[in-house]
């Protein structure tokens, strides 16, 4: 095996494609689990030897997961958690909390290490003929090692686009199934209409399994039961929490049923439905047999909760927040937390980037009631909509000040500069420069430093499928030894 340093895995991982073939993307060859099972056979069906919690949806996916995975390990389990996409590092995506005493991501070594499996198995796939695997499906196989290796007792386990050909539904029945809530995004792949839309997200719902779903619109929850009952399956309906207690931009208070006072630490109103999820999901679990779950860990978990780049307010005077809303029910939600900690009156300069895939339109029109002016900019994505065509359309719809900025950074900077101390700033849109926002902001460079160019649309993921090389050679650098699972991988 050719052992990867962290640098040659992000290299790889950087230039493959997020789907593959790339017939897939363009809709000439259905999408399908072949390479995900394939990869996973050959490295000996990790996710076979894993206790699962599988969570779909359109919105509300991480924050669900964070709120869950927090209750699990202030109730002693060792857990694993499976996120995407990350904000700054491919570290992100594979995180343990250990029993509420430590949490950490997957280190940069080990991340090479797997990566350095996984590639071995996916080129002897293409030696053979196979399809080649994606970067998803890559990273996928990786996490599953990653929490065998480490001994986890369950795994909260993110999907990446859809449910039922995501990578991740090659497990097998999970102890509980969540549905989020639905909406319209990727409805190119998914389908344009929201009971297809639910019908793909219904595919992590398993033969005899226990599901439970946000409360949703008829369609989806038709969707949902007539899944349920041709699979035997028992759905849930979570009970969320009616007028809340208290809003502050310290965190919300709420009551559900058995539990009052309930405090998360989040200024985004719209969380409160998604801890109230985690709890419904918590409370299965205990007749699943987690039964360390207790009201005190559900409490503890639920506060203890940290959500980047989720309503995230990051400094004041002026507010700073950041925000990875992505569609227009995410926009939608970003507008009422707005509304609901500064009032209707309060007009708000946002710094926007989109994909132009998404529908920015109706992203714009949900929160353009509430505008002053907006910054545009142009996230590092080969799918993002330049900063320039999303200023013009924000002033030909609207009739705002939209200006068009070269980088993140100079659009952080100019919103800054020209922002009074009682000014709301948010920025929002694609998770694929919020992450980058927030370093930006958090180390206070946005208005002291020069900006550095982003990269250019078309920079990543050069390389189509048919490339014969993912990465440029390097020295490896020296591994500590490694035990346990990754011991196995070196013979």
């Amino acid at each position: 095996m050719q052992e990867m340093t962290y640098e040659q895995a992000v290299q790889y991982l950087d230039r493959i494609p997020k789907f593959s073939p790339r017939s897939i993307v363009n809709g000439t060859e259905p999408y399908n689990l072949a390479a995900i099972t394939e990869l996973l056979r050959r490295l000996g069906n990790p996710q076979d030897q894993l206790r699962f919690v599988h969570i779909a949806g359109t919105n509300g996916k991480g924050s669900t997961a964070a709120f869950l995975s927090n209750i699990l390990a202030e109730s002693g389990y060792k857990v694993g958690v499976y996120s995407s996409p990350h904000l700054i590092k491919y570290t992100e995506r594979m995180r343990i909390l250990n029993g509420g005493r430590e949490e950490y991501d997957i280190s940069e070594d080990d991340l090479g290490f797997l990566t350095g499996i996984v590639k071995e198995r996916a080129e002897d796939m293409k030696m053979d003929g196979e399809q080649y695997p994606s970067e998803f499906e890559i990273i996928c196989a990786m996490a599953f090692l990653y929490f065998l290796e480490q001994e986890v007792d369950v795994v909260v386990l993110e999907t990446g686009l859809g449910g039922r050909l995501d990578a991740t539904n090659v497990i097998n029945t999970p102890d509980l199934a969540i549905l989020t809530t639905i909406s319209y995004d990727h409805m190119e792949i998914l389908g344009d209409s929201l009971d297809r839309i639910a019908y793909e997200k219904a595919g992590i719902i398993k033969e005899n399994g226990d599901v439970i779903m946000y409360p949703q619109a008829p369609e989806a929850e038709a969707v949902f039961d007539n899944v349920c009952k041709e699979r035997k399956a028992w759905l849930h309906r979570a009970i969320l929490p009616g007028k809340l207690n208290e809003i502050s931009l310290k965190g919300i208070f709420f009551d559900l049923p058995g539990l009052k006072d309930l405090e998360i630490c989040t200024p985004g109103i719209y969380q409160a439905g998604n801890a109230a999820v985690a709890v419904g999901a918590a409370k299965i679990l205990y007749t699943r047999g987690y039964d360390n779950i207790t009201d005190e860990a559900m409490r503890a978990g639920l506060k203890k909760t940290r959500i980047p780049a989720r309503f995230e307010l990051l400094c004041e005077k002026p507010y700073v927040f950041v925000d990875g809303s992505h569609n227009e029910e995410g926009a939608m939600v970003l507008a009422r937390s707005l509304e609901a900690q500064f009032g209707e009156e309060k007009k708000i300069v946002f710094v926007a980037g989109v994909l132009a895939d998404k529908e920015y339109d109706r992203m714009i029109g949900q929160v353009a009631p509430l505008a002053k002016k907006f910054f545009t900019v142009t996230p590092p994505s080969d799918r993002a909509l330049p900063a320039a065509e999303l200023a013009q359309f924000i002033h030909s719809a609207t009739g705002l000040t939209a200006t068009p900025c070269n980088t993140v950074q100079t659009g952080i900077r100019m919103a800054l500069s020209q922002a009074s101390e009682d000014d709301v700033i948010c920025v929002f849109g694609s998770l694929y420069y919020v992450g980058e926002a927030r370093t930006i902001i958090g180390s206070r460079k946005a208005i002291t430093e020069e900006p550095k160019r982003t990269a250019s649309v078309g920079e990543n993921r050069a390389l189509q499928e048919d490339d014969d090389e993912f990465y440029e050679e390097e020295a490896p650098k020296p591994k500590k030894k490694k035990k346990g699972l990754f011991s196995f991988f070196r013979k």
